[in-house]
């Protein structure tokens, strides 16, 4: 099922446009501030954003605020129309930063809490800040909801859906043993890992790291394990075995059950600090800040997936730019960033930033560079590239020229070329065959549809009303074998035949 999903989700990174004009921009928020620190291509062709707000239901936010920040999240089109939005929180901050689609055609949704049992939240706060992981359907309403962490700082990055269907979540962690967190602390911050199955039940939980800080970034997946990728300043200490000076990026390699098979450290001797990592088809690619007295560098390492190096490229980029991520699309490079202008610069009187898109070619040569954002301060978090190829730029802005609701709205660029668009399937069904959830994906606008269920005898087993693109349907109570799907959009029908296992 999971190899299905990834299948569709493949064909977000696929497209990169040359020509980078805006589309459309938007500001989202209430009467108070909204953060903005993640978001997601779904399959559908639209998107998910992931982050956290202090505002009641004011502005664009239908829900009242139950703590002091909640998780907040917003499903939307290809033309950034919503399509629903939600929000969990309890007496705390919560903040979310991390999700991911699953099978069922819902996501799972990682963050940090320090709220105690109260509002949504059903688990008492532990230390400082909480890994609080919930798990919502297709259109967003909560199914269930876990929370590990020990007396200090739990903090999730990362969440992934693995080959079993269960989950690994990231996470950096200073706590010592508690009632929900059992493994050891080895110095400041360790990686700290944990294994759920699919109803979000316990597998199995690991730290690793030194005497210092070891920050964990990405989750990355292998064929039978996975490998951590983040930033460490520890020498060869408590489970970590790879002898360095100053900070450097570390890879740590794991098996299914958690063990270490290895680690890395790019083969980089000066000290350097890791950007961002990708998974590709046929290698990995990460992006790093190598630092050589006061030169700061930018490198694209590609490697093969035993992580031996196969080509490294040096980016030109100027020393003043904050860079947030930088992403192979086709044979060139996307490298996103903040430029935050002093005092001095500043038109405002006040500190400015703005979002910076770059373009390289495959050889680290600038191809073009683009800025965004008005006066006020504009951070840029995230950026995407959707089914419909085109890139999406997410953040935060204090910019009141852009219809700003309160302190801080998040801001989306969308870049494109109006008019440009891939050829679309119009409907499509996954996983097929399928053990028990089949997700249906319309790709068109449309004012009613619905969606009927028929045995190969004819008889009519179910009907559900489609109020969204993306719609899952269930045939875990049925027997094996061939069923009918009957999509009908408007005055159009269409059958779609699958096979339950």
């Amino acid at each position: 099922m999971r190899k299905t999903l990834l299948s569709v989700c493949s064909l977000f990174l696929m497209i990169f446009l040359s020509a980078q004009e805006v589309v459309w921009e938007k500001s989202i928020g209430g009467e108070h501030a909204e953060y903005l620190y993640n978001a997601i291509p779904t399959p559908d062709y639209g998107f998910l954003i992931l982050g956290s707000s202090a505002s009641d239901a004011t502005g664009d936010i239908k829900k009242n605020n139950q703590g002091s920040l909640d998780y907040f999240l917003w499903k939307m089109d290809e033309n950034g129309k919503q399509e629903w939005q939600n929000s969990f929180g309890g007496s705390g901050t919560d903040f979310l930063y991390a999700a991911k689609p699953t099978p069922d055609g819902g996501y799972i949704l990682a963050g940090a809490s320090t709220s105690t049992k109260s509002g949504d939240k059903t688990s008492e706060n532990q230390g400082a800040e909480d890994i609080w992981i919930i798990k919502i359907d297709a259109n967003g309403n909560l199914q269930w909801q876990q929370a590990f962490g020990g007396n200090g700082n739990d903090i999730p990055t990362d969440v992934l859906v693995t080959e079993d269907g269960g989950y690994l979540i990231a996470a950096n962690s200073n706590s010592t043993p508690s009632e929900l967190k059992k493994s050891e602390n080895f110095g400041g911050n360790d990686y700290y890992m944990i294994k759920l199955d699919k109803k979000g039940k316990l597998i199995w939980e690991k730290t690793f790291g030194g005497t210092y800080d070891d920050k964990v970034k990405s989750i990355l997946q292998t064929k039978d394990g996975f490998i951590l990728v983040g930033n460490s300043n520890s020498p060869a200490s408590g489970n970590k075995t790879v002898e360095q000076n100053g900070n450097k990026t570390w890879i740590v390699e794991i098996d299914n059950e958690g063990n270490i098979r290895s680690e890395n450290s790019l083969g980089l001797n000066n000290e350097n600090y890791l950007i961002s990592a990708e998974q590709k088809e046929d290698h990995y690619l990460f992006a790093v800040n190598e630092k050589n007295g006061s030169k700061i560098t930018s490198k694209v390492i590609e490697t093969d997936f035993s992580l031996q190096p196969i080509k490294t490229t040096e980016l030109k980029v100027e020393n003043n730019l904050s860079i947030t991520e930088i992403r192979n699309v086709n044979d060139s490079f996307l490298l996103t960033a903040n430029k935050i202008s002093s005092l001095q610069e500043a038109t405002s009187g006040e500190i400015e930033s703005y979002y910076i898109t770059k373009s390289f070619d495959k050889n680290g040569t600038s191809v073009w560079e683009k800025k965004f954002g008005e006066k006020g301060f504009n951070y840029l978090e995230k950026a995407i590239t959707t089914r419909d190829g085109s890139t999406i730029l997410f953040g935060n802005s204090t910019q009141q020229a852009k219809g700003n609701k309160g302190q801080s709205d998040f801001y989306l660029v969308k870049l494109g070329k109006e008019g440009d668009d891939i050829k679309r399937i119009s409907l499509e069904v996954y996983p097929n065959p399928t053990s028990d959830i089949v997700n249906v994906i319309i790709n068109k606008e449309f004012t009613t549809s619905s969606i009927e269920v028929y045995n190969l005898a004819g008889q009519h087993l179910q009907t559900k009303d489609v109020k969204y693109r993306s719609t899952p349907i269930s045939l875990g109570s049925y027997p094996g074998g061939v069923y009918i799907l009957k999509i009908k959009t408007d005055n159009k029908s269409e059958s779609i035949k699958i096979i339950k296992k």
